[in-house]
């Protein structure tokens, strides 16, 4: 697969735009900046899709 960064990043943005993708959908789990050690041995399982760490 060939990475092309303007055409690729056009590309998901019109299809975030048209509906097709819905990034918040993506994100499995939210946690405070204080569990990060935790959100490092969540991660390092692989079975969330994304983790977002909150400052």
């Amino acid at each position: 697969m060939i990475y092309q960064h303007p055409v690729d990043f056009a590309r998901a943005i019109r299809l975030i735009e048209q509906g097709f993708i819905r990034p918040g959908r993506i994100i499995s789990q939210h946690l405070p900046f204080d569990q990060l050690p935790d959100a490092i041995v969540t991660a390092s399982q692989g079975q969330h899709a994304k983790l977002v760490v909150h400052l």
